[in-house]
């Protein structure tokens, strides 16, 4: 049987149990690649997703001093606070998003 784009999308999120409609939106249906704006003050890291649609707010994996953790940003700056100053910082490169340090 042949499918649409619509019923791909609406089974995806029913079989996720995550409406995804902003994510396909995004991808889909726009040419602006999702840039995570960062910015890095010793112990401290700003984040937000900048080039996005409206209501974007994909998690992402990332490395801070050598451990892996999951940032949850969307268009408002966030604030994590870290153990040690940050002296490495990567995202995953399974993710297709650009970075811009402020």
């Amino acid at each position: 049987k042949t499918v649409n784009t619509e019923q791909i999308e609406y089974f995806l999120s029913k079989e996720t149990g995550i409406d995804l409609t902003t994510f396909f939106n995004q991808y889909l249906r726009t040419v602006n690649i999702p840039t995570l704006e960062y910015s890095i003050e010793n112990k401290k890291l700003k984040y937000r997703w900048i080039n996005i649609v409206d209501g974007f707010d994909m998690p992402i994996q990332i490395t801070i001093n050598e451990e892996q953790q999951w940032l949850f940003p969307n268009s408002e700056w966030k604030t994590l606070e870290t153990k040690a100053i940050i002296s490495l910082f990567e995202i995953d490169r399974d993710f297709y998003v650009e970075s811009k340090k402020i």
